[in-house]
């Protein structure tokens, strides 16, 4: 697939985000065991299953101990006035309409993360075959993106019918991955690392 990059797209009602730089900036936390980021993307917050007011340290942790948590935002902002603490909210799903990105570098601090147990092994939720290194996860109601399984490098991936997929991330994951196939047109949307204040 030539060199890897880091970036959003947009395919329709589907966001692929690339996995954000290796070592996060020196004023983020340390990365959390199980989780990776969604560089500059953001979740609607009313649409959380769960939220946690000041549970910004352990939003890792409250999202590893529910069964049903796939995605997690961080949003350390503070407004007492109008009751907005730090807080941590727990997403079991997405909607195309939960999804947006941030301006590159927003200084907001607002953070979002997928659970990596979440996650279904890739010959666990599609077919696999060995032969011709395809895996078709059509129709599979995906909610989140699979993960490699143990001994299966695939060289292509359909996707295509998971509407409840709308955050794809990790592709780096699958080295010899030469084509995905996804169910909408294709929008582009930059991506960085937030900046620190």
């Amino acid at each position: 697939m030539g060199n890897p990059a880091t970036g959003s797209i947009v395919f329709g009602e589907l966001a692929a985000v690339g996995a954000g730089p290796a070592k996060p900036p020196p004023c983020a936390p340390p990365p959390r065991a199980g989780a990776r980021e969604l560089v500059d993307v953001r979740v609607n917050k009313a649409s959380a299953m769960k939220v946690f007011e000041l549970g910004l340290r352990h939003c890792a942790e409250h999202c590893a101990n529910d069964g049903a948590c796939a995605y997690f935002s961080t949003d350390p902002r503070r407004n007492p006035p109008v009751g907005a603490y730090p807080s941590c909210y727990l997403f079991a799903e997405l909607h195309a309409d939960d999804v947006t990105f941030a301006a590159p570098g927003a200084p907001d601090g607002v953070r979002t993360w997928w659970y990596e147990d979440a996650r279904e092994a890739l010959c666990d939720a599609c077919a696999c075959d060995a032969a011709t290194r395809r895996a078709d996860c059509t129709r599979a109601d995906l909610a989140t993106a699979p993960r490699p399984s143990a001994g299966f490098d695939p060289l292509s991936i359909d996707l295509s019918g998971n509407e409840r997929l709308v955050v794809l991330g990790a592709l780096s994951d699958f080295p010899s991955l030469e084509r995905v196939t996804l169910p909408h047109a294709l929008t582009l949307s930059s991506s960085a690392a937030t900046a620190c204040s």
